[in-house]
């Protein structure tokens, strides 16, 4: 089940934490001692290789090797994850990666309550995902 932390807590706990998806309000919160993926360029390059109509069956493994070769990392501009044509559960997909291991990202859209949202509804990209459902989820807000 997702966990709010406060950041305080956050700061004495993530080293004890051996697994999970941590899910930051602000970049400023975010571990500087650890590798820095820009997954935006780095699935948007291998994407670019692939025949359109398998993209979104590629994604998730694009992402997945991405990632295998670090034990915890941080990931920036996600937002290439909420593109329509791939079909996919950004937090989700990450979370599934974070088995032995520790992913950082900044939220790019809203935490409000237990829900995580992305754009507004209407637009392709549109997301709501109660971070409640998935297990090993940490929230760190920025106003505590």
């Amino acid at each position: 089940m997702g966990t709010v932390l406060k950041r305080n807590d956050f700061k004495k706990q993530y080293s004890v934490i051996k697994q999970g998806m941590f899910i930051f309000e602000k970049e400023k919160h975010i571990p500087k001692d650890q590798p820095i993926i820009n997954i935006g360029k780095e699935i948007s390059s291998a994407l670019m290789k692939i025949e359109a109509g398998q993209r979104k069956d590629r994604a998730p493994d694009i992402l997945r090797e991405i990632v295998d070769e670090y034990k915890d990392v941080t990931l920036e501009h996600i937002e290439v994850l909420f593109t329509p044509s791939l079909k996919i559960d950004p937090a989700a997909c990450i979370l599934k990666l974070c088995r032995n291991r520790k992913i950082c990202y900044v939220w790019p859209g809203e935490i409000k309550g237990e829900q995580l949202f992305y754009e507004q509804p209407g637009n392709p990209e549109y997301y709501a995902q109660n971070y409640r459902a998935f297990i090993d989820t940490y929230i760190i807000l920025g106003g505590m």
